[in-house]
């Protein structure tokens, strides 16, 4: 079982429940592809659409269609993997030094 050793730096541990590394990398790799311009080109034409129109009283709710709300909500979803890479080489560094033992000891303690 492995740990994040850095918890006060979280950007760069994976997320939880991401998949495991193979996940985290395809799930990184699916941040930056065409879904994710064609999720930002549907908010875009969104928030056209609102500066054109005379939105009166209304509230953002009654004027989010739901394919506009399900693309924000996926764009949502990719932000932990839109941040910062997750490094390697300092988490294996703590693994030489025995640090997971430390981390496993006080799950069971």
């Amino acid at each position: 079982m492995s740990f994040c050793t850095q918890p006060e730096r979280t950007s760069t541990c994976p997320p939880e429940e991401c998949g495991g590394p193979q996940g985290y990398l395809q799930r990184r790799n699916e941040a930056y592809d065409d879904d994710a311009l064609q999720d930002m080109g549907v908010m875009v034409e969104w928030l056209e659409e609102i500066l054109q129109m005379d939105v009166g009283s209304r509230t953002v709710g009654e004027l989010t269609p739901d394919v506009t709300r399900m693309a924000m909500e996926r764009m949502v979803a990719r932000g932990p993997f839109l941040q910062e890479k997750f490094a390697r080489k300092p988490v294996n560094q703590e693994f030489l030094r025995g640090r997971h033992r430390d981390l496993m000891r006080q799950q069971f303690v």
